[in-house]
Formats: structure tokens, sequence, C-alpha cells
């Protein structure tokens, strides 16, 4: 039913007729609508589904009880990412965000990476270095003006919300929705055959494992703008939006898997790293007539049987 002027003709139950004009007001508000098809079950938003039907998840009615913990000695979160959204081959925009808090300001870790596994070079890192925001792909693309490192020094007890992006014309980082990084460069993503994407753990001389908290990590096909980040600093994504790759929030709580919250299937082996409650604090608000953005799951369970 659209907003609007409607008439309604209601019948009592001796089968006398009135009818009376409504006005429907349409609220504010979004709202995003997925189609899946699978063959048992399907997981969405941290929850499975067996059966057919229109699921909806209400992104401000959500809550942040959880982020992961990494102790820097060998905890980390391996992705399978060859020929998925993750692999950024041929492609020429990128961003990652997520909030992070480390514990040490010592050599070179990667918030999130995605590498081959046999040499230094990876396809693309976001990393921190001696406690700064730093990007690296490669073996020195997009480095043609120098190396993409922020000059700030993150506080090791402080929650943070970092992104990186890249446009196809700029490399720039964002600490807390302000711009604290920018490197105009034109360059290419190498490839990589056996492709793995992993949380906490780089490769390469003076890497070590992530020390520290991560949340709400996202990986996207697109360069985030700054008003963007910002949203999603307190308001975080659903899972089904436009151009978004992965997406973990760690809302498990249990377990050793980490379920990518899209319908991409980038779910994530934890090994080592555990649950934690140190959680940073957001303020996802309504809209101003009580909506907001909320995306509907329309699945099909076929039960097929091979």
């Amino acid at each position: 039913l659209t907003a609007g002027l409607h008439q309604v003709i209601i019948t009592d139950e001796i089968g006398c007729t009135d009818t009376t004009t409504v006005n429907i007001s349409e609220l504010e508000g979004t709202s995003s609508r997925t189609e899946v098809t699978e063959c048992d079950s399907y997981t969405w938003n941290g929850t499975t589904y067996d059966s057919s039907g229109i699921y909806s998840y209400n992104s401000a009615s959500t809550s942040n009880n959880y982020t992961m913990s990494f102790d820097g000695v060998n905890d980390y979160i391996e992705i399978p990412s060859a020929n998925t959204d993750l692999d950024f081959y041929g492609k020429n925009k990128i961003s990652i965000a997520g909030w992070i808090k480390i514990k040490n300001l010592q050599n070179q870790y990667a918030i999130f990476i995605n590498t081959d596994g046999s040499s230094a070079n990876q396809q693309y890192a976001f990393k921190i270095d001696q406690g700064r925001l730093y990007f690296i792909s490669g073996s020195g693309e997009f480095e043609s003006n120098g190396l993409n490192r922020g000059s700030t020094v993150l506080d090791t007890a402080q929650w943070y919300y970092v992104a990186l992006t890249y446009d196809s014309l700029a490399v720039r980082m964002y600490i807390n929705g302000s711009l604290e990084f920018e490197n105009y460069v034109i360059d290419a993503f190498p490839s990589t055959s056996t492709g793995s994407a992993r949380i906490g753990k780089s490769f390469g001389q003076n890497n070590v494992y992530y020390d520290g908290n991560t949340d709400e990590i996202s990986v996207w096909n697109k360069a985030l703008s700054q008003n963007e980040i910002q949203n999603y600093m307190n308001c975080p994504p659903t899972g089904n939006e436009a151009s978004l790759g992965g997406y973990w929030n760690f809302e498990e709580g249990i377990g050793t898997t980490t379920y990518d919250q899209t319908s991409n299937g980038n779910n994530g082996t934890i090994i080592g790293a555990t649950y934690n409650t140190n959680v940073p604090s957001q303020s996802c608000q309504l809209t101003a007539n009580g909506c907001d953005s909320t995306a509907i799951l329309n699945l099909t369970i076929n039960n097929s049987v091979s």
C-alpha cells in the first residue's frame, strides 16, 4: 500500500457496508531485500534458517556484545578468498574498515590482509606499523610517491574506528571518521593464486601477530565516502549493503567460526583468538519517525537431494 488517501469499504457481520477514507503516511527509513535459494539451510546475520520464508533484520535493534581478542603470539582468523569478493585482482576500488584497540606499538601487524601465504608480498594489507595506520600491496604497488603510512600514533588504551579507501585515484586512511592520510597514486592490485584473507596475521620481516581487539571488520568493493565511514562508525552495516564483499561482527560469542554477515559466505575459522566483551561505544539512533534501516531476506529452501 502506498502513501496517500485511500478509500476503505467496511462490511459488518450482517452485510451492511460503509465507506471511509484513510490517509496512509509513509514512515522514513530504508530497507534492502536479498533473494536466496539454498538446499538445506542458510546463515544470515548470525542466525541459521532451515525453512523458506521472509525474514527481517533491523540494524538499530542490534547490540554489540562481543569483539575478537588476539594475544599477539599466534592468534588469527583464516578466510578462504581465492575467486571471492575478497580477491581484488583486476579491481581499482577498495575499502577496509573496523574498530581496533591495540595493546602495543611494536613491529608491524595486520588488521586485514589478503595473500597467497607463500611470500612476504600481499595482494593488499591494512596494518598497524609502530602504532600508525599502514597500507601495503605487492612489492611496492601504490608507493610511487612514498609509503602509505599515517602520522598519528594510536593510543594503546583506546578504541578507534579506522578505515582505508582507494578510489582509483588516491589512497586515504581515516581515524574516527577524520581524514588522517591521503596519497594520490594510480596502480593496480597484483594477482594471488591461492588466496587466503586473514585477520590478525602478517607475513614478512618484522611482522608479528595482532595484539589487541578488533570489531565489525568490513571489506568493500568500492571506496567509502567520509560520510559513509562516519555513519558506519556509529551504526554498523547490516550485511546487505551494495558492494559489501565481507563483514564480520563477531557476535556469535562462542565457537570457532565467525560468520560473514553478507550473503557471500566468506566465513572465517578462528585460530586461537577469543571472544571478548570489551566493546567500543556506539550510538545507532532511530530516524525521526521511529523507523531505521531494515534488511529483508526472502529465503527459499528447496530440500534437493543429489
